[in-house]
């Protein structure tokens, strides 16, 4: 994968291309960050510029064998391995499904890899036997390149297997390379942990997100800027997201403000309706706004306004809010419709659920002035 897929092109990862070029790359490297900051990309791209043998200009050549192989994920001294279903399977049973999966989201993250696999079955582990293929792979010698590159994905699944590993990743064959991609550090063995470099992916700058989804996804800039918001450096985020953001958002979530403020029970009827008509994922990026637009109501009533993230008809509309509405309630609504989020997760009646939150907002917006 070519380093134009990497969005943010930190200090940090352009010294990682560096410590290439200069042979001091680190045999046990760990990338770890929030998810949806392009680990998988970036990991990808070091593989690939790590096999080419025509580096150009800090990036791989996109031209030689190595590199079309790459590119298609079936190098052979390229391995992948990652969370899978079954207690004796191995990633050798999901690879085709998983090529084809990171062929089509370059900016895949674990939940969504793990949602492909689980057919309504729990899923998510690495096995004792992907351990042994990975020791398999670790002891064959590189086939093509003069490197081997072994890419682990979430290794914070491997548990206690992890522990099979430690010798290898301790001690790795002559110009043999682990990288690890992780979302939670936390939950990796510590003895893994010692054993590897650890670099640490800071999130992507909202102005680089909208740059992306501006260009990739036929967005116009204001638009993109509200998905770069919401998306909170989350890249992920901001393309599930880059198909649902519309006008509607905004007069929906008035309409919910408007009817809970004045308690009319008809009005919140169907401002409960009109939501409940969304699908999963566009109630999701409803919920997300709503929260984003609460949070700049609050740094409003704080901060100047070039300081807030929202589009001129926005702030017109937050202005008046934030004359009827203070921090702790801000606080309390924010904390509703997060709560809200997590039960469509879950897959709960989102028509109760809307009405109990409705009926919740109305108890704490309640006064007697009316927002126009």
């Amino acid at each position: 994968m070519h380093t134009d897929n990497i969005i943010h092109k930190s200090e940090a990862i352009t010294d990682l291309f560096e410590l290439i070029n200069s042979d001091r790359f680190p045999h046990a490297l760990l990338l770890k960050g929030a998810v949806g900051r392009g680990k998988l990309a970036i990991a990808r791209s070091l593989a690939q510029y790590l096999v080419c043998t025509d580096r150009k200009d800090g990036d791989s050549c996109g031209k030689c064998s190595h590199c079309h192989k790459s590119l298609k994920n079936i190098h052979p001294d390229i391995h992948f391995s990652f969370p899978i279903n079954g207690a004796k399977a191995t990633c050798n049973d999901f690879m085709n499904d998983f090529r084809a999966f990171i062929a089509q989201n370059h900016y895949a993250i674990g939940s969504d890899w793990i949602t492909e696999i689980s057919e309504g079955k729990k899923a998510g582990n690495m096995t004792a036997a992907e351990c042994n293929r990975i020791s398999h792979i670790v002891h064959l010698k590189p086939y093509e390149a003069d490197k081997k590159v072994i890419l682990i994905w979430l290794p914070e699944y491997l548990g206690k297997e992890g522990n099979r590993l430690l010798k290898m990743i301790e001690e790795p064959p002559e110009e043999t390379y682990f990288i690890f991609i992780t979302d939670l550090p936390d939950l990796i063995l510590g003895t893994i942990l010692s054993r590897c470099q650890i670099v640490n992916i800071s999130p992507i700058p909202v102005a680089l997100i909208a740059k992306h989804v501006e260009e990739n996804f036929n967005l116009d800039a204001e638009t993109a800027a509200v998905v770069a918001n919401l998306s909170d450096g989350n890249i992920n985020e901001a393309i599930g997201m880059s198909n649902q953001v519309e006008n509607k958002f905004l007069p929906t979530w008035i309409a919910l403000f408007k009817s809970t403020y004045r308690g009319h029970t008809a009005d919140i009827s169907k401002s409960v309706s009109d939501i409940n008509e969304f699908s999963k994922e566009e109630m999701k990026t409803f919920f997300k706004y709503c929260t984003h637009f609460l949070r700049q109501c609050m740094l409003l009533r704080h901060l100047a306004e070039d300081q807030i993230q929202l589009r001129k008809n926005e702030m017109d509309i937050a202005t008046k809010m934030t004359a009827v509405i203070d921090d702790a309630a801000i606080h309390e609504i924010s904390v509703m419709l997060d709560q809200a989020s997590y039960h469509l997760e879950r897959n709960a009646n989102m028509k109760s659920a809307l009405l109990s939150t409705a009926i919740k907002m109305n108890h704490i917006l309640r006064k007697d002035a009316l927002v126009a």
